[in-house]
């Protein structure tokens, strides 16, 4: 729209036509541009023309849903993954809720923590299938990392109304009272920063190989008694992944209290632990 916007704040549609058809004479006639096309120099109407032929071309893609997204070599390039439905589904807002998709907060927390037993007592059984877990970790990090990354966000990416399902990872009636478990009100207060620190000198496809690892190794001893202590690196990658939800689930409350149509808010259903 500002491509548009400053062609014709150059000139009116009518004016640009007419200079248009004086260069169609000049070329048919062999005059001289400069002379006949007044002040409005050529390489300067050319600059004009190159500038309105590439909002086209970004209003056609963009209107068929295949423009490629700004953050495009993140995913295909570097994460190794793709943009299904096209512009909006690089959207990372788009992505944290694919990991709350019938899933609530304390469902996928608690489900970390089963992961990740720091001891005995903390074992248990996920109430995830693993299929779903895998998928919900992956694109938990996925989304983190992005919003870290993504260089800048689209007007319509930041607009909650926006979104036509908003999955918020809070049951309606503990909206008002829930707090982050794992961030500290300083992490709570600057979520760039918070990510930044959470995401530092970590390449996000090797962790989330490292969690793959992990959940097979829990599928494997899930009926042993046997407990293990974390290693160093475990217990890092625990503590991303809870923060990380935390993150998620503060940006989609925002979101939530921002939004002014009601309709499209999706809360989790609740499970039977919750109950």
């Amino acid at each position: 729209m500002i491509a548009f916007e400053n062609f014709f704040s150059e000139m009116d549609l009518s004016s640009w036509l007419n200079l248009l058809d004086d260069w169609k004479r000049c070329i048919n006639e062999k005059e001289s541009i400069f002379e006949s096309c007044g002040e409005y120099a050529s390489l300067k109407t050319y600059e004009q023309l190159l500038k309105l032929r590439e909002a086209c071309y970004v209003a056609y893609h963009w209107a068929a849903i295949s423009y490629p997204p700004p953050n495009k070599h993140l995913i295909v390039d570097y994460l190794g993954s793709d943009y299904i439905n096209g512009y909006q589904s690089a959207n990372p807002f788009e992505m944290t809720g694919e990991v709350f998709y019938e899933q609530s907060y304390s469902n996928i927390r608690q489900s970390i923590l089963y992961l990740y037993p720091t001891c005995s007592c903390e074992r248990g059984a996920i109430v995830l299938t693993s299929r779903d877990l895998r998928y919900v970790l992956r694109w938990l990090l996925q989304a983190g990392w992005m919003f870290l990354q993504t260089d800048y966000f689209p007007e319509n990416w930041l607009d909650p109304d926006k979104i036509d399902f908003l999955r918020c990872p809070i049951p309606e009636a503990d909206i008002a009272t829930w707090k982050p478990k794992s961030l500290s009100k300083k992490g709570k207060r600057n979520i760039p920063k918070t990510l930044s620190k959470l995401f530092n000198g970590v390449d996000v496809r090797d962790e989330i190989y490292r969690v793959e690892c992990r959940m097979m190794t829990y599928l494997e001893d899930k009926y042993s008694e046997k407990y293990t202590d974390l290693n160093k690196e475990q217990i890092i990658t625990r503590e991303r992944l809870l923060k990380v939800l935390d993150v998620l689930t503060l940006i989609v409350l925002d979101l939530r209290k921002r939004r002014t149509k009601k309709e499209g808010i999706c809360n989790p259903p609740i499970f039977d632990h919750d109950k």
